[in-house]
């Protein structure tokens, strides 16, 4: 029997490194979910261009998707999306692009980016043209009403599900100050510096930004995921204005102070993928290890139920039920 293909859509990286953090949490959820039928999988990865933004200042935007990609997914027999803050309208092309291909689809992992009326549209189209829609938070969900949509789903963010095989042993001796890369920042942040050097003999500045953008002595610039996923998880200590820093620290049980904003401040609305998941991610609130190792202990059965939930869906989309459901219990 010919094998069946998945497109897999991975979410841009060009801007921001941390974004991979939800790919390859998502890719490595999918491992489980199609554990005991890969070998009747085919599956190949594209991802969209940023140039198809409206809202980066692109004069002459391009397409989402070269001929070639949008032929292979439209070949195939699921695309599942990889999604984050999809729901902006910086994104809409290509969710427009992508969500027109006549093949069933999946939107893992998603929320809305400004939590704004804006957004609605963008967000009724997806429900309309995908498949399946997977969110990440319960503020998208209340926000839009989307509650008694049938083919929305109440998930977890993919960052959660990295798997962190790859790293080294965590040493633990030295801190990270990780602050988004503005004005606003420069004094606090050498403040932050100061105070880890108290009890730290390294502390380095680090940004989740592809390019470079930090003046600092103390800055060192990070290129790829897996260095800056290690950076947070091996830390002795990591002060963050960054959600998905908090998640890698939350998961790798490494300390941190978080100091950017919560789901109370009207920007803030993202970090509400921890209440998602029974942890408050507050503004100021600092996290310890044994905090952080009860709170693992509470997320990993829903990580697995979040498997489970998936292989479900995988299921009623055509995928074998048989061998999907004798490995439901592993």
């Amino acid at each position: 029997m010919a094998r069946k293909r998945v497109g897999l859509i991975r979410c841009s990286e060009s801007l921001n490194i941390g974004n991979n953090f939800i790919n390859e949490g998502a890719k490595n959820l999918l491992a489980q979910a199609f554990h005991g039928i890969a070998d009747e999988v085919e599956f190949f990865e594209v991802e969209f261009f940023d140039s198809s933004s409206r809202n980066v200042g692109y004069t002459y935007p391009s397409v989402a998707l070269t001929g070639s990609a949008k032929n292979a997914l439209e070949s195939s027999d699921l695309i599942i999306q990889f999604a984050g803050s999809v729901f902006n309208l910086s994104a809409e092309p290509a969710l427009s692009e992508i969500g027109g291909l006549q093949v069933p689809k999946v939107l893992l992992g998603a929320s809305a980016a400004g939590y704004c009326e804006e957004e609605r549209q963008l967000v009724e189209r997806a429900v309309r043209d995908y498949d399946r829609v997977i969110l990440r938070d319960l503020e998208t969900a209340a926000y839009f009403g989307l509650a008694s949509a049938s083919n929305v789903i109440s998930g977890i963010d993919m960052a959660f599900f990295i798997d962190r095989s790859f790293l080294t042993a965590q040493d633990r001796s030295y801190a990270v100050v990780n602050l988004d890369p503005i004005t606003e920042h420069t004094e606090s942040r050498d403040t932050y510096v100061e105070e880890l050097l108290a009890r730290f003999p390294e502390v380095y500045v680090v940004e989740n930004s592809a390019t470079r953008q930090t003046q600092h002595e103390r800055y060192v610039h990070i290129g790829g995921w897996k260095g800056l996923y290690g950076m947070y998880a091996n830390a002795g200590e990591v002060v963050t204005t960054r959600v998905h820093t908090a998640v890698a620290c939350s998961v790798s049980c490494t300390p941190f102070h978080y100091v950017g904003l919560d789901e109370t401040h009207p920007n803030g609305k993202r970090a509400s993928l921890f209440s998602r998941v029974g942890f408050k991610l507050q503004t100021g609130m600092q996290y310890g290890t044994n905090e952080l190792s009860d709170f693992n202990a509470y997320l990993e059965p829903q990580k697995r139920s979040m498997v489970h939930r998936i292989r479900s869906e995988l299921v009623s989309l055509g995928f074998k039920r048989k061998l999907l459901h004798s490995i439901v219990g592993r």
